[in-house]
Protein backbone atom coordinates (compact mmCIF):
# COMPACT_ATOMS: atom_id res chain seq x y z
CA UNK A 1 0.00 0.00 0.00
CA UNK A 2 1.13 3.57 -0.66
CA UNK A 3 0.28 7.08 0.44
CA UNK A 4 0.45 9.89 -2.11
CA UNK A 5 -0.01 13.59 -1.38
CA UNK A 6 -0.32 16.23 -4.09
CA UNK A 7 -1.29 19.88 -4.36
CA UNK A 8 -2.92 21.64 -7.30
CA UNK A 9 -4.53 24.93 -8.25
CA UNK A 10 -8.32 24.95 -8.59
CA UNK A 11 -9.82 26.27 -11.81
CA UNK A 12 -10.98 29.88 -11.60
CA UNK A 13 -14.47 30.29 -10.12
CA UNK A 14 -14.62 26.75 -8.73
CA UNK A 15 -17.92 26.44 -6.87
CA UNK A 16 -19.79 24.06 -4.57
CA UNK A 17 -21.38 22.17 -7.45
CA UNK A 18 -17.88 21.51 -8.85
CA UNK A 19 -16.80 20.09 -5.48
CA UNK A 20 -19.97 18.01 -5.30
CA UNK A 21 -19.23 16.63 -8.79
CA UNK A 22 -15.67 15.71 -7.76
CA UNK A 23 -16.94 13.85 -4.70
CA UNK A 24 -19.81 12.19 -6.60
CA UNK A 25 -17.29 10.66 -9.00
CA UNK A 26 -14.49 10.00 -6.49
CA UNK A 27 -16.38 8.22 -3.72
CA UNK A 28 -17.69 5.23 -5.74
CA UNK A 29 -14.45 4.93 -7.74
CA UNK A 30 -12.36 4.98 -4.58
CA UNK A 31 -14.65 2.50 -2.84
CA UNK A 32 -14.45 0.08 -5.77
CA UNK A 33 -10.63 0.32 -5.81
CA UNK A 34 -10.17 0.37 -2.01
CA UNK A 35 -8.69 3.88 -2.05
CA UNK A 36 -9.08 6.10 1.00
CA UNK A 37 -8.08 9.67 1.70
CA UNK A 38 -9.08 13.27 2.02
CA UNK A 39 -9.37 16.31 -0.24
CA UNK A 40 -8.75 19.75 1.23
CA UNK A 41 -9.28 23.19 -0.28
CA UNK A 42 -8.21 26.67 0.71
CA UNK A 43 -7.96 29.85 -1.35
CA UNK A 44 -8.14 27.96 -4.63
CA UNK A 45 -5.49 25.40 -3.70
CA UNK A 46 -6.24 21.69 -3.32
CA UNK A 47 -4.25 19.27 -1.22
CA UNK A 48 -5.14 15.58 -1.41
CA UNK A 49 -3.99 12.45 0.36
CA UNK A 50 -4.66 9.13 -1.38
CA UNK A 51 -4.05 5.76 0.27
CA UNK A 52 -4.25 2.37 -1.44
CA UNK A 53 -2.76 -0.11 -3.86
CA UNK A 54 0.07 1.44 -5.92
CA UNK A 55 -1.47 0.44 -9.26
CA UNK A 56 -4.86 1.86 -8.30
CA UNK A 57 -3.35 5.13 -7.06
CA UNK A 58 -1.18 5.48 -10.18
CA UNK A 59 -4.18 4.83 -12.44
CA UNK A 60 -6.28 7.37 -10.53
CA UNK A 61 -3.53 10.00 -10.70
CA UNK A 62 -2.72 9.54 -14.39
CA UNK A 63 -6.16 8.80 -15.87
CA UNK A 64 -8.49 10.84 -13.67
CA UNK A 65 -6.77 13.47 -11.52
CA UNK A 66 -4.30 14.76 -14.12
CA UNK A 67 -7.05 14.86 -16.77
CA UNK A 68 -9.58 16.71 -14.64
CA UNK A 69 -10.59 20.18 -15.82
CA UNK A 70 -11.33 21.27 -12.25
CA UNK A 71 -7.69 21.95 -11.41
CA UNK A 72 -4.21 22.41 -12.88
CA UNK A 73 -0.53 22.55 -11.92
CA UNK A 74 -0.56 19.22 -10.09
CA UNK A 75 2.52 18.73 -7.94
CA UNK A 76 3.11 15.41 -6.18
CA UNK A 77 4.70 16.18 -2.81
CA UNK A 78 5.50 12.60 -1.98
CA UNK A 79 4.61 8.99 -2.63
CA UNK A 80 5.70 6.29 -0.21
CA UNK A 81 4.95 2.79 0.97
CA UNK A 82 3.03 2.34 4.21
CA UNK A 83 1.11 -0.30 6.10
CA UNK A 84 -1.23 2.12 7.89
CA UNK A 85 -4.09 4.23 6.52
CA UNK A 86 -4.87 7.59 8.12
CA UNK A 87 -8.33 7.98 6.58
CA UNK A 88 -9.40 4.33 6.59
CA UNK A 89 -13.03 5.26 7.32
CA UNK A 90 -13.48 7.43 4.22
CA UNK A 91 -13.20 6.66 0.55
CA UNK A 92 -13.00 10.45 0.19
CA UNK A 93 -13.60 13.07 2.83
CA UNK A 94 -13.68 16.76 1.96
CA UNK A 95 -12.45 19.56 4.17
CA UNK A 96 -12.70 23.29 3.52
CA UNK A 97 -9.77 24.71 5.46
CA UNK A 98 -9.87 28.01 7.30
CA UNK A 99 -7.12 30.60 7.78
CA UNK A 100 -5.92 29.04 11.05
CA UNK A 101 -5.51 25.69 9.30
CA UNK A 102 -3.61 27.37 6.48
CA UNK A 103 -1.18 29.00 8.94
CA UNK A 104 -0.40 25.56 10.36
CA UNK A 105 0.18 24.17 6.88
CA UNK A 106 2.43 27.08 5.91
CA UNK A 107 4.68 26.28 8.85
CA UNK A 108 5.40 22.94 7.21
CA UNK A 109 5.46 23.76 3.51
CA UNK A 110 4.97 26.48 0.93
CA UNK A 111 1.30 25.92 0.16
CA UNK A 112 -0.47 29.11 -0.78
CA UNK A 113 -2.08 30.86 -3.71
CA UNK A 114 1.17 32.47 -4.83
CA UNK A 115 3.32 29.36 -5.11
CA UNK A 116 2.84 25.68 -5.78
CA UNK A 117 6.50 24.83 -5.46
CA UNK A 118 7.91 22.22 -3.15
CA UNK A 119 10.56 22.86 -0.57
CA UNK A 120 12.12 20.19 1.59
CA UNK A 121 9.12 17.97 2.20
CA UNK A 122 8.99 15.76 5.28
CA UNK A 123 6.24 13.18 4.63
CA UNK A 124 5.87 12.41 8.35
CA UNK A 125 5.17 16.07 9.14
CA UNK A 126 2.55 16.29 6.38
CA UNK A 127 0.87 13.05 7.44
CA UNK A 128 0.84 14.18 11.09
CA UNK A 129 -0.75 17.43 9.95
CA UNK A 130 -3.41 15.59 7.94
CA UNK A 131 -4.12 13.28 10.84
CA UNK A 132 -4.63 16.37 12.99
CA UNK A 133 -7.33 17.57 10.58
CA UNK A 134 -9.09 14.20 10.75
CA UNK A 135 -11.52 15.35 13.44
CA UNK A 136 -12.72 18.14 11.12
CA UNK A 137 -13.09 15.77 8.18
CA UNK A 138 -15.37 13.53 10.22
CA UNK A 139 -17.90 16.33 10.29
CA UNK A 140 -17.57 16.93 6.53
CA UNK A 141 -17.42 13.36 5.21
Amino acid sequence: MIQLVYISKAKPNLNKSDIDAILKEAIPFNKQHEITGTLMLNSGIFMQLLEGDPLSIDFLLEKKIKKSTKHQHITVLFKRETNKRIFSEWNMSFLQLDEFDLKIINKIMAWNTQSLTKKEINPDEILNLLEGFKHKAKDKA
